[in-house]
């Protein structure tokens, strides 16, 4: 699945964004029971995804640049975000539509001329939690199929926010989302907060289609990102499943892997730091120092580069080695980061770093074969 194809559902804001309601006018200004924030706002400077020229500097001439090594940790955090962005997006316009006055309604979707049937409902239950309500969008014509045509589902409480979107893009556009298949995303968020947080939101998305392994080895499948706010500080950890990623093309049982990472950031100052790990994607360990540390993306680009270096040029270490260190040298973690992206590795820039680097040693991705095989599914 490319960038363009998983972003462009996100950005497109659903076809509740510009529907033609039956028999429904615009809304009347009055209190909405829909909440208007559903996502944990990140710095831009681990979730911005558009790499600035600034950021693209490397100070050792033969190194990999330090936004080309991270630029998937961008593009992750910049998809978890964007979902989240809908669900809020989509509460924005059926609040404009006043949509809380009706329980069912039968309405013309302007994106692919569909007919998508709404209903709103008080007192709902989700994995044995209680909510306020429910709101259901499915393709109308579709119900009868086995997905029931389920294009959205809504539980939430307003006092505090705390609710689950879950969202089926084919079925919310047929037109713009058709080779999106079953692909589902699943977006937490509570305002509740915590002894750890403030407010905290989790993005999981499965069953993205994969295309060929040759044209596109390290497409994505599925992820899961956990986002956690305190303050001015924010938390961020997660995995992507790559089934298809490999990096030495002799090493067949090398095939699989996950984008583990853990990170922190301050919202005012725009910075963060991160630590990325490259671990296998049926790993079970659940361990920071198996994720992160003995699989840490150092490690893993050493390993299967050397690897390759040895089996296609019959390269001993002796002869590598001392040009491997300095390629790699911006992949020694942790990574540190501005508005503008990636500043440097391993060394902290300044003291304001200090906090970030310690609040990371304390985070954990996920289970990688947890991830690998996730599954989103809608109550029925």
């Amino acid at each position: 699945m490319t960038i363009k194809k998983i972003l462009l559902p996100l950005f497109a804001a659903c076809v509740i964004l510009s529907f033609s309601a039956c028999d429904q006018e615009g809304g009347d200004g009055s209190t909405s029971i829909f909440p208007s924030k559903f996502k944990v706002d990140i710095p831009s400077s681990l979730s911005n995804s558009i790499v600035q020229t600034a950021g693209l500097k490397s100070s050792v001439e033969d190194t990999l640049l330090g936004n080309e090594i991270y630029e998937h940790l961008n593009f992750f955090i910049a998809v978890g975000e964007n979902s989240a962005e809908l669900v809020e997006a989509i509460m924005y316009a059926i609040q404009l539509y006043n949509i809380e006055n009706l329980n069912d309604l039968l309405y013309n979707s302007d994106d692919d001329g569909r007919v998508k049937h709404l209903t709103v409902t008080e007192n709902a239950q989700y994995m044995n939690t209680s909510y306020e309500y429910m709101l259901i969008v499915t393709d109308y014509e579709s119900e009868s199929d086995n997905d029931g045509g389920y294009a959205m589902q809504v539980y939430w409480n307003n006092s505090p926010v705390q609710g689950i979107a879950l969202l089926k893009p084919y079925n919310i556009n047929r037109m713009d989302d058709n080779d999106l298949g079953e692909a589902m995303f699943k977006i937490e968020y509570s305002s509740a907060a915590t002894e750890d947080y403030d407010e905290l939101m989790i993005v999981s998305i499965s069953k993205l289609p994969l295309p060929s392994a040759e044209i596109e080895p390290w497409a994505l499948e599925s992820m899961k990102m956990y986002v956690g706010k305190r303050g001015n500080v924010v938390d961020v950890f997660g995995n992507s499943n790559h089934p298809n990623a490999q990096f030495d093309p002799y090493a067949s049982n090398a095939v699989g892997y996950n984008w583990a990472f853990v990170a922190s950031g301050k919202t005012l100052e725009n910075i963060g730091v991160a630590e990325v790990g490259l671990p296998f994607s049926d790993e079970t360990a659940d361990s920071r120092s198996v994720l992160i540390d003995d699989n840490s993306i150092y490690h893993v680009f050493e390993r299967e580069i050397s690897n390759y270096l040895e089996q296609e040029y019959g390269l001993s270490s002796n002869e590598y080695a001392k040009y491997l260190e300095g390629f790699l040298n911006n992949a020694k973690a942790p990574g540190f980061f501005d508005k503008y992206g990636f500043v440097q590795s391993e060394s902290s820039p300044g003291a304001a770093y200090d906090e970030l680097e310690t609040r990371i040693a304390a985070l954990r991705p996920f289970v990688p074969a947890q991830v690998s095989n996730l599954t989103i599914e809608f109550i029925r």
